[in-house]
């Protein structure tokens, strides 16, 4: 009987609702303008889109990235060292659909560096911190009346059930069942999961980003679909959905079936 392991690890973590542009390898200053719905899933046209961006490339990695409500309102504008890795040098701020700022912050190489102020929709300020290499040194919070509340955290990432990320990993290693149709083949390989853990911690939006083989991919894509509920992140007091990227990897050797993970 062949045995078979499956390596598992958390790769990438991203919010959801920050479109990343689509770069084009191109010296020359040009603008890419792309559409999307109200999941951040990127459309191949403007038809169906409830937001939108345009990419203004200084050469061909450089540029400035500005996101637009589908009333046409600016919602974002920030400068980028590099589009195509989503890596923020400069300003980087943010409105509400009503044109009130709501965040103004500098980063330094995609690192909060400096000052970062939030508003709340009726103008008042509700955040003021400062940052230095992507650490804060504290700050002040306000509530919507402007009077100052406890300090909180700008971001919380979700907190993964079943004992964190390893507890996570290990459910997810301890539930996969390689396929009866891969294991007879030989096949094996790495497949990238991608999902959503949105702003009540449900695991959602569950694909493939990456895959092997449709048997091995529907597996992977099966267990992280069956996550329990997760804490929900957090930014700037806010819930947020977070994007997530699991790497599983399935390889067959010798001839006893086994299982484990990368926790273990």
């Amino acid at each position: 009987m062949k045995k078979f392991y499956v390596f598992l690890s958390l790769l990438t973590v991203r919010g959801v609702g920050s479109y990343q542009a689509t770069a084009q390898i191109n010296n020359e200053p040009h603008t890419v303008k792309e559409y999307f719905d109200a999941k951040g899933k990127k459309l191949p046209s403007a038809e169906g889109a409830t937001e939108w961006s345009e990419s203004i490339y200084q050469d061909s990695i450089r540029g400035v990235v500005q996101q637009y409500y589908a009333s046409g309102q600016l919602k974002r504008r920030a400068e980028y060292e590099n589009i195509r890795r989503h890596s923020v040098h400069g300003l980087d701020e943010t409105w509400y659909e009503s044109g009130q700022l709501r965040r103004r912050a500098h980063m330094s190489h995609g690192k909060w560096d400096g000052e970062l102020v939030s508003y709340h929709a009726n103008g008042k300020l509700k955040r003021r911190e400062t940052y230095q290499d992507g650490k804060s040194l504290g700050g002040k919070c306000f509530d919507a009346l402007g009077k100052p509340v406890a300090f909180y955290p700008f971001e919380k990432m979700p907190e993964a059930p079943l004992g964190g990320f390893a507890g996570t990993l290990q459910y997810v290693g301890q539930n996969l069942r390689y396929p009866a149709e891969a294991l007879k083949k030989n096949i094996q390989g790495k497949v990238f999961v991608n999902f959503h853990v949105d702003t009540l911690g449900i695991v959602r939006d569950v694909h493939v980003e990456k895959g092997v083989h449709p048997s091995i991919d529907e597996e992977a894509k099966r267990v992280v679909a069956s996550l329990p509920a997760w804490e929900p992140g957090y930014q700037d007091g806010n819930p947020v959905t977070v994007s997530f990227i699991i790497p599983v990897t399935f390889s067959i050797q010798g001839k006893k079936i086994k299982k484990r993970s990368a926790v273990e």
